[in-house]
């Protein structure tokens, strides 16, 4: 997430998994302020393929008054995948993940479509 850090806001990024030589998304918001992390996926009704949100710091995430299931892949400092969730149900909270500094939220399906894995690292450009 170090790139993330350089992004400008409203900016669009692409995160690529290096450890596989994949796209896991074309089109990522970053969630870097109180008010976006707080925000988040709220107010919703879908997240479309190719696309989703880097929220960070974070290392816990809920889905109340959400209103469609996605996936969760949380990171570590260094962009390494330490545990993800998958087709999160409206209404849930996740595990405190304490080494995790950001997680990324996919549309549901996307971690077992693009095969990410436990100690896969992935790049923000």
């Amino acid at each position: 997430v170090k790139v993330a850090q350089n992004h400008k806001k409203g900016e669009q990024a692409i995160i690529i998994n290096i450890s596989k030589n994949t796209v896991v998304t074309n089109t990522e918001e970053i969630a870097n302020t109180f008010l976006k992390r707080l925000k988040g996926l709220l107010g919703r009704s879908s997240l479309p393929d190719q696309t989703g949100m880097l929220i960070y710091p974070c290392n816990q995430i809920h889905s109340f008054f959400m209103k469609f299931p996605f996936d969760a892949v949380f990171l570590t400092r260094d962009n390494q995948v330490i545990f993800f969730m998958e087709k999160i149900q409206p209404g849930k909270i996740s595990p405190l993940i304490s080494k995790a500094f950001s997680v990324l939220e996919l549309p549901a399906g996307t971690i077992q479509e693009r095969g990410i894995q436990y100690g896969d690292t992935l790049r923000l450009e």
